[in-house]
């Protein structure tokens, strides 16, 4: 009589079995299942890390598909099986389907590069095959080395021309800024390390950028941004260039990245570069600084950009900065406006933003700000305070100086002010 033999497992089996506890089965099965339960290799998780990170810079992947994803895996056997599916699924997608899809356009979203007048579609971040391109550039290890089939080459700038900054200048992740060299010479297809100061301007605001950009080693640089459109500013004031590639888009630097690296600029380079800005986007950038670092960033403009920059700021910006910044500071940058530049920042304030700024500045500032302002903006300013206001400030100044501010303004304006 033939005896059929079953290759069923019971139910309380299975679970034992996925729950990673001793248990018996198929020998396939148990050998399949100890496989997945043990730790991952290094080959397995490569690229893993970087992969994930260039999708969410791209695609602005939202957590909450992951916290759901969670719910779903419980025990730990699947955990582990799912976390091995899942590298080498991205590894999968790093040697081609990801290549595949960037180059077809099939990936899209805002975070896309787009090309310049070229005419080149959408490019998008690849997974990376490895983590090493992508994490020596954050670790400085390795980030100016060429990888792949891509030589590096060097080129000493000619005789006559201006050297390129050397890396590192602002605060950044350790390599970041030979990261961003190399993908300045490797856009101007130089493959170089070391360009002219004007030849990593135009290297970032060429059109080829947007396509190397596109390749895996430099996905870190998205990621400190998180967005592809920033990378080139952001380069750029790594540097320490005095023009950047495309001004308009400096606001897309997350907000504590850029102050962190517009404080660490030198002083020329910084008043080079909001100089060179247009007024909405100066406007925003200042706008939206910590107190602190906007103090210290005024205090190192020199007079003439700190005259173009205050003078075009909108009211509720120019209010906003010149009521936030410490006494110290605010002193300092109204008594270095010319008259011209000063009349033009005061009579711009509302009477609340006026009344507060003068009342803050050491008597000394104010009697040097007060005496600097032409007669018309002097009396402009005196007429949009409250008569009560106006009495007390000027009660702050020395004799000498309320005499000749007095004998300034004209006398119709006296009678508004009570100075018993």
């Amino acid at each position: 009589m033939r005896t059929r033999q079953s290759h069923q497992i019971t139910r309380k089996s299975a679970e034992r079995l996925l729950d990673g506890s001793a248990g018996s089965g198929p020998e396939q099965l148990v050998r399949v299942l100890a496989a997945a339960t043990a730790p991952g290799r290094e080959r397995e998780l490569a690229g893993e890390q970087a992969a994930v990170a260039a999708f969410e810079a791209n695609h602005h992947l939202r957590p909450a598909a992951t916290s759901r994803r969670r719910k779903m895996i419980s025990s730990p056997l699947p955990r582990l099986i799912t976390s091995k599916a899942v590298a080498l699924s991205l590894a999968a997608f790093a040697g081609g389907g990801v290549a595949v899809a960037a180059g077809t356009g099939a990936f899209t979203g805002p975070g896309a590069v787009h090309g310049g007048a070229s005419g080149g579609g959408g490019v998008n971040v690849a997974a990376p095959p490895s983590a090493g391109a992508s994490l020596h550039a954050r670790q400085g290890t390795g980030a100016g080395a060429g990888t792949g089939s891509t030589p590096r080459v060097t080129h000493t700038p000619s005789p006559g021309t201006t050297p390129a900054p050397p890396p590192g200048g602002p605060t950044a992740p350790p390599g970041t800024a030979a990261l961003c060299r190399r993908l300045a010479g490797e856009a101007a297809s130089a493959g170089s390390s070391v360009l002219t100061r004007s030849g990593l301007e135009r290297a970032l605001a060429g059109g080829t950028l947007p396509r190397v950009l596109g390749r895996p080693e430099f996905a870190s640089l998205i990621i400190e941004v998180r967005a592809a459109v920033a990378v080139p500013d952001y380069c750029a004031l790594l540097l320490s260039l005095p023009a950047l590639p495309q001004p308009g888009d400096l606001t897309q630097i997350p907000r504590a990245v850029l102050a962190e690296i517009l404080a660490a600029l030198p002083p020329g380079t910084l008043s080079q570069i909001l100089t060179g800005l247009p007024t909405a986007t100066v406007a925003q950038v200042l706008g939206e600084l910590p107190p602190g670092t906007l103090s210290r960033i005024l205090t190192e403009l020199p007079p003439s950009a700190l005259s173009a920059i205050l003078t075009r700021l909108p009211e509720p910006v120019l209010s906003r900065i010149l009521t936030e910044i410490p006494a110290t500071t605010l002193a300092q940058v109204l008594t270095e406006l010319p008259a011209g530049s000063l009349a033009t920042v005061l009579t711009k304030l509302p009477a609340s933003a006026l009344a507060t700024v003068l009342a803050s500045l050491p008597a000394g500032a104010l009697a040097t700000v007060l005496t600097t302002l032409p007669a018309s903006a002097l009396s402009a300013v005196l007429s949009t305070l409250p008569a009560g206001t106006a009495a007390q400030i000027l009660k702050e100044l020395p004799p000498s100086v309320l005499s000749g501010i007095l004998a300034e303004i004209p006398s119709s304006l006296l009678p508004q002010l009570p100075l018993g």
